[in-house]
């Protein structure tokens, strides 16, 4: 071998060690160094999860319809965490906020106001690694303007989200009822069934079917799990221990959406034709009559054989997508005016009024059960008579009509009407009130028949107690007696003046008027007992509760509060 080649095996051996070296260095580098420099980031990083909303199960009509569901909107959200950090002062802050205010209000959207911004960026409810949301349904060039401007405003982003979706608008509103973020009073004292937990600000029911099921209709939230350094930003995203949220069950109710439509159509040209309805004038006076009052009105359609809810409407009703991100202000104090006959009421059972001849079957199943047919002035249920249209009074003093008028002591048909040849029967076809004048008086005057059994008689069929409809907010109406008059003035004199009770408040009552109040709800529940022979339901608006798939998880069969005994011969008659 001569020297030139032993030479160049000694570069190519310098060369090699020279790499072979590097090689160990690095791996050195690589396993010691970097490993500790590795480990002691790790060590600061920090493990946060961040809770993942479940969606709500949806609610369906009978026939499986959708009525209220789940939609995928584009919402403006804010990182705190991100944008206090950008280091801004409060002028620049300000400025910030006022241009993302704008440029939501330019794509579109409801009023954004900074000030609602940063009420939202306030509010403690929401976590300091949360999006914050501050406007919902915009439109998707936000996007691209926020996308493109990350620098400009950190920590914004525009998002697809899950909100509610009320498929049929004004619809079945009352029923359905609203969504809105839970607050302070409700976190305290929500009691979730298991692994439902809440956080303030979730969403949860507050009216109708939202409200009463709202155990059922709520999911179980899931989690995404991320790593922060110690700066507070995320390095990195755990897709290994991301847990999926599992929704919430759907609830089927007993209404048909098609006869829901037709019913409240109807209703809202009944109100309407009433409004407009000309007030007649007393011939006798010369004042103009008032205007003729029609705020609004309910309906209830019941199947009496099981007390299923086929229908029920209240009007004015109220659109609960306008819930989505929360009532305005101004919109939520329109909505509970007296002044615009407050939309969010639910008339079918809360309202409670006075159900003036409706009543007449009740207080006739009284006279026929109690036997008063056929005492005192009462004539037998099935004997004709004259009724002159009016009524006066057994206790007053006095032969003729003009000598007991001012004394309060007659009693009239509507315009003083006669009707001739009245037995029970015809009574009710035609409506006559001094009918059931008579039958009044003589229950409570009579002491052989119970003075209270009127009351009693529509208490049997429902009334002056709560339903039990499936529904929150229900009221309990009210049957007035001697013994409640008595108990309310002792208890509170200045509010109810008049302790004692007469033949003319019992007089009253026997056509329902007087103190008398019912709810919707209640008298329909009263007829189709009568109608299905005597049994009092609890009356259902939901038919099952099951799950996304399917499968059931609760059946609502018909619900028996109690039982009427009612004459099979009355019965015919009335």
């Amino acid at each position: 071998m001569d020297d030139l080649t032993r030479y160049r095996m000694r570069v190519v051996a310098v060369v090699a060690i020279s790499l072979f070296a590097a090689l160990v260095a690095r791996l050195w580098y690589l396993q010691v160094i970097t490993t500790e420099q590795a480990v002691a980031v790790a060590e600061q990083n920090v493990i946060r999860e961040i809770r993942v909303t479940a969606p709500r199960g949806r609610i369906l009509d009978v026939q499986g319809r959708v009525l209220v569901g789940n939609r995928i909107t584009t919402m403006v959200t804010i990182n705190r965490r991100e944008f206090d950090q950008a280091g801004f002062d409060e002028e620049q802050r300000l400025q910030v906020l006022t241009r993302i205010a704008i440029e939501v209000n330019r794509s579109g959207n409801e009023l954004l106001k900074t000030i609602d911004i940063e009420a939202a960026l306030e509010d403690p409810a929401y976590g300091l690694y949360d999006d914050v949301p501050v406007a919902v349904d915009v439109g998707e060039d936000l996007l691209i303007f926020f996308g493109e401007r990350s620098d400009q405003y950190p920590g914004i982003r525009v998002v697809d989200s899950t909100v509610r979706s009320y498929l049929y608008g004004n619809l079945a509103s009352h029923l359905l009822g609203w969504v809105g973020p839970l607050n302070d009073t409700e976190y305290r004292n929500r009691r979730p069934p298991g692994g439902k937990d809440y956080a303030l600000r979730d969403e949860v029911g507050k009216a109708g079917i939202e409200l009463l099921f709202e155990d059922d209709l709520r999911g179980v939230a899931g989690g995404r799990v991320v790593e922060v350094d110690r700066l507070g930003r995320i390095v990195r995203e755990r897709d290994d221990l991301f847990l999926a949220p599992i929704p919430g069950d759907d609830v089927v109710l007993t209404i048909d959406i098609d006869l829901q439509y037709l019913v409240e159509t109807e209703l809202e040209r009944a109100v309407f034709a009433a409004r407009s309805q000309e007030p007649e004038r007393d011939p006798d006076s010369d004042e103009d009559p008032p205007d003729f009052d029609a705020p609004g009105g309910a309906v209830v359609i019941l199947a009496p054989a099981s007390g299923d809810v086929l229908a029920i409407g209240s009007y004015p009703s109220y659109d609960p997508n306008e819930s989505i991100g929360g009532f305005r202000v101004e919109r939520w104090n329109e909505l509970n005016d007296p002044a615009n006959a407050l939309p969010m009421f639910n008339r079918a059972i809360q309202g409670e009024y006075a159900p003036g001849s409706t009543f007449k079957l009740f207080t006739a199943h009284a006279a026929w059960h109690e036997g008063v047919f056929g005492t005192g002035r009462v004539k037998p249920a099935d004997e004709a008579w004259d009724d002159p249209g009016y009524y006066v009074l057994q206790s007053c003093s006095g032969t003729e009509v003009e000598d007991v008028e001012a004394g309060g002591c007659v009693f009239r048909n509507a315009k003083s009407a006669p009707n001739p040849q009245v037995d029970l029967e015809r009574s009710l076809t035609v409506s006559s009130d001094v009918y059931y004048y008579t039958i009044g008086e003589s229950i409570y005057i009579n002491p052989i028949h119970n003075e209270t059994g009127i009351q009693d008689a529509a208490g049997d069929y429902g009334m002056g107690l709560r339903s039990g409809i499936t529904l929150p907010f229900e009221q309990d109406g009210f049957l007035p007696t001697p013994q409640n008059r008595e108990q309310r003035h002792s208890d509170n004199p200045t509010a109810f003046p008049y302790g004692d009770w007469y033949p003319g408040d019992n007089v009253n009552i026997a056509i329902g008027q007087g103190d008398v109040l019912v709810t919707p709800v209640q008298l329909a529940n009263a007829f189709a007992t009568f109608a299905n022979g005597g049994t009092l339901h609890s009356p259902n608006v939901v038919s099952s509760v099951r799950t996304r798939d399917g499968d059931e998880v609760r059946d609502f069969g018909p619900r028996q509060m109690a039982t009427v005994d009612i004459d099979p011969e009355f019965r015919d008659i009335a």
